[in-house]
């Protein structure tokens, strides 16, 4: 199946949000595998995404009820994080997910 998505950003939402409807578990074992010391990439809400920057909390988007991941990141980042979504969902990044992203 080839999809298509108008940006990264899409896409990788996308993605998260089709693993998280599939399994209501996926985002609480996703989140500790991405998990940073300065930002959370996936949390409970906006201020736990980002907990150290107030203005960062608008750059985030719900990817399950009651579930938010970071949206203020580099294509890079997109990739590991869709990587540890894959570990979560036990799925193969690159198999079973195949995904290009520029600068990635």
């Amino acid at each position: 199946m080839v999809d298509i998505a108008p940006t990264a950003k899409d896409a990788f939402l996308a993605i998260l949000r089709t693993l998280a409807a599939e399994d209501g578990t996926f985002c609480a074992r996703l989140a500790p595998l991405v998990a940073g010391r300065n930002v959370n990439h996936i949390a409970r809400n906006p201020a736990q995404v980002h907990p150290h920057r107030p203005d960062l909390r608008g750059e985030t988007a719900e990817i399950a009820p009651g579930w938010f991941a970071n949206t203020n990141i580099a294509n890079r980042q997109k990739e590991t994080i869709l990587r540890a979504a894959c570990e979560a969902a036990g799925i193969v990044f690159g198999r079973d997910l195949q995904i290009e992203l520029p600068n990635a």
